[in-house]
């Protein structure tokens, strides 16, 4: 097992047209790991929701991240908990980069897709988070 994994530019690949790119470094039974950055002005997937817990950290810039109907603003250095069923998005808000390690807890199980589209929250299975 490799326990240390050096990201580099070459790991990123493009996840849609919105400037969102992502790596998987691990997918373990406990928790999948990956890196992924969303360029100035772009997005991630469209709000949706996954089947386990997500935890993120923001390493470089700052994200607006929707929890439910809530939107929040998250600066570099911080921990975004997103529970299991809880509909969310971020995108990229500033002219700047943004960079951030997403963590599944735990790996999603096989067979299930990794997350699931949805038009508004409500139509999530969890509850709403403030």
């Amino acid at each position: 097992m490799r326990y240390v994994r050096p990201l580099s530019e070459e790991s990123y690949a493009p996840l849609g047209p919105n400037g969102f790119e992502a790596s998987i470094v691990n997918q373990l039974e406990s928790v999948m790991t990956f890196p992924a950055r969303t360029a100035p002005g772009g997005c991630g997937p469209g709000l949706h929701f996954h089947a386990v817990d997500q935890f993120y950290v923001i390493l470089e810039g700052e994200a607006t991240v929707q929890l439910g109907a809530a939107e929040h603003v998250v600066p570099a250095v911080s921990l975004v908990f997103v529970p299991a069923g809880v509909a969310h998005r971020s995108w990229n808000h500033t002219a700047g980069p943004e960079e951030h390690i997403e963590l599944f807890v735990p790996s999603m199980p096989a067979g299930r897709p990794l997350l699931t589209l949805v038009d508004d929250p409500s139509e999530a299975p969890g509850s709403a988070v403030e």
